[in-house]
């Protein structure tokens, strides 16, 4: 948890700024970073509640003191935070490698020190092997962090699961920056075969226990090692639990503000069966907001008494306050049936039954106000009024929520695809950077034998080298238009598509992709919930795909096949229709398929009619 709240922290802008981790967006990209930085908070705060409160069955008070004073001098100022400190002040500096070794030191390998530490703790390990140990994980955490600065220079964006090259554009220092890759590496192999012989020459007494161990009955090996992967597999499921903990954490941090301060409220409208929506409005805080509002106004009636008419005048045996004691009851018997009615009314709205909720709630108006006028009470049209209100905010709440999830599948999407662009361009950039280093070498070559060769020779070497240098131009190119693609957002191919089996004639899908490959996104959407492949009638590569894209989508947007959700990119129009307004864009080349080849489906059809 510390290690994560750690990640998500340094990620943040005002640190490292990025926006991927592991391949995937970073905490502050998905959840905003507020949230980041209360998701951080949440983290370390309950690492410490976990070390001090689930481990007192299994621990002594000394080792959980012990533990988490460790935990916290490396986590702190004396340990990551510390050496994160002094990273910060480095950057845009030149600085000697005494002063990287501390940062690396402390803004990492403390923490991957912790670990073992804290086994140490547990193990009541003596002082030698425990200083043996504590070296190793100094060393541990020394290649690692080598290794982390070779990658971000070397490494890809499969490797670190975020773009490379972050060191170097936030100008720090690093392990190559300042002794060169080949030093580097050599520190970083030297490291771990240090690291490994430290623990061979202490812990090299301990092998004829090991292969004691390994004389054991199979059977109870096997039976260990069913334990243990049940060990693991737990072990993975409370780590999914904490994943959606945080999720519930950083939801429930938004919501206790507004809870502390209505808590008195809600205990007094419980005698009026007034409860609290059965909605989640955590991503609409525009409905929230709204709900809010309206409820307020029927508690402020409620308690004003404005939400029913009444008689003041009403006794019992001669008795006011007997006759006032009457009409509250009558006032509270009232409200408790229709806020119920209402309540168990709105929880089953739907698209399909506004309309018969809405009768439902007048219905119940109308019989209580009616059985109630021996007692001189009814229900005032206003708190009607107010009840419609929040049946139709719960309708339109219910359309909202619906269309965020669409919106959060679309974006899921859009970030999917992103990370594939990113990782085709990278791919295709270490390719060409492989043929230009073959042809340079050649080229080199050439003009080595242009010095030695004949006059006759000289003629068709300079050929090939014109060629060589014509090839490596051509590259160059190609890595010009894969930094434009990268940069300009906007590039990219509008697809129109078709599937015939799936939803018959004349019926086109219009879509964009920035792909490199824009047939790998068509498979792709073959491989979705359809029966059969979509065949392609154009694939048109714009600078502006998706202004492209709008301006087609807009010209047939009368023949939507889903007239209420714009999202959908189908049209039922012509193959002609298209052809027609697509020979109007003179400046775009592209070839048009008109007739769909449709063959499984075709296949399917003759093989039904056999």
């Amino acid at each position: 948890m510390i290690h994560s709240y750690s990640l998500v922290h340094d990620d943040l802008p005002a640190l490292d700024n990025d926006d991927y981790r592991r391949g995937k967006l970073t905490t502050h990209k998905v959840f905003g970073e507020a949230e980041g930085i209360l998701i951080g908070d949440s983290l370390l705060t309950y690492a410490f509640y976990v070390l001090s409160q689930k481990n007192l069955e299994f621990l002594s008070f000394e080792q959980i003191v012990n533990i988490i004073s460790k935990t916290s001098e490396y986590a702190g100022i004396n340990g990551m935070i510390g050496g994160q400190m002094i990273d910060i002040e480095s950057e845009n500096k030149k600085i000697d490698l005494e002063t990287l070794k501390y940062i690396h030191s402390h803004k990492t390998g403390k923490l991957i020190k912790l670990p073992i530490e804290i086994a140490c703790i547990i193990a009541n390990v003596e002082k030698g092997k425990k200083e043996v140990l504590e070296e190793y994980a100094n060393l541990i955490g020394l290649a690692f962090q080598v290794k982390d600065d070779i990658l971000d220079v070397e490494g890809t964006f499969e490797d670190l699961g975020k773009p490379v090259g972050s060191d170097v554009d936030l100008h720090k220092a690093t392990y190559p920056s300042i002794l060169g890759m080949e030093e580097s590496k050599k520190i970083l192999n030297d490291t771990v075969e240090k690291a490994k012989e430290i623990i061979k020459n202490k812990f090299g007494d301990e092998k004829e226990k090991v292969l004691e161990i390994e004389k054991m009955d199979l059977l109870e090996a096997i039976k260990k090692t069913d334990e243990l992967n049940k060990k693991i597999l737990k072990s993975e499921l409370q780590k999914e639990k904490m994943d959606k903990a945080l999720l519930e954490i950083t939801y429930e941090l938004n919501e206790r503000k507004a809870m502390l301060e209505t808590v008195n409220d809600e205990l007094n409208m419980e005698s009026f069966a007034l409860y609290k929506p059965k909605y989640d409005f955590t991503n609409s805080s525009k409905y929230k907001f709204k709900l809010e509002e309206i409820r307020k106004k029927q508690k402020e009636m409620i308690k004003s008494k404005k939400a029913v008419h009444y008689s003041k005048d009403w006794t019992i045996n001669g008795s006011a306050s007997e006759g006032r004691k009457m009409t509250n009851n009558n006032i509270k018997m009232i409200l408790r049936s229709f806020n119920s009615d209402c309540e168990a009314a709105i929880n089953k709205i739907k698209f399909s039954n506004l309309e018969r909720i809405e009768s439902r709630i007048h219905k119940s108006f109308e019989q209580l106000n009616k059985l109630n006028e021996i007692n001189q009470v009814s229900i005032t049209q206003e708190f009607l009024n107010l009840k419609f209100d929040e049946l139709h905010l719960g309708y339109e709440y219910e359309q909202k929520k619906e269309l965020e999830k669409e919106l959060l599948r679309e974006e899921r999407e859009k970030e999917k695809e992103n990370r594939k662009v990113l990782q085709e361009i990278e791919r295709k950039k270490r390719s060409i950077n492989k043929e230009i280093l073959h042809y340079e070498n050649a080229l080199d070559e050439l003009e080595n034998k242009i010095l030695i060769a004949s006059d006759s020779e000289k003629l068709e070497l300079k050929n090939k080298l014109s060629e060589i240098k014509e090839i490596i131009g051509k590259y160059n190119d190609e890595k010009e238009e894969l930094d434009y693609r990268l940069e300009n957002i906007g590039a990219g191919y509008v697809y129109i598509i078709s599937n015939i089996g799936a939803f018959g004639e004349n019926v086109f899908k219009i879509g964009v992709t920035r792909r490199l490959e824009p047939l790998e996104r068509i498979r792709e959407l073959s491989s979705a919930s359809v029966p059969f492949k979509f065949d392609v009638h154009a694939l048109i590569f714009s600078y502006q795909a998706f202004e492209l894209e709008k301006e087609l989508h807009n010209y047939f947007d009368s023949k939507r096949v889903n007239m209420v959700n714009n999202r959908k990119e189908f049209f039922n129009i012509t193959i002609n229709e298209i052809e027609d307004v697509l020979n109007k864009y003179k400046d775009l080349t592209f070839e048009f398929n008109k007739i769909p080849d449709a063959e499984e489906y075709r296949k399917t059809l003759k093989l039904r009619n056999q």
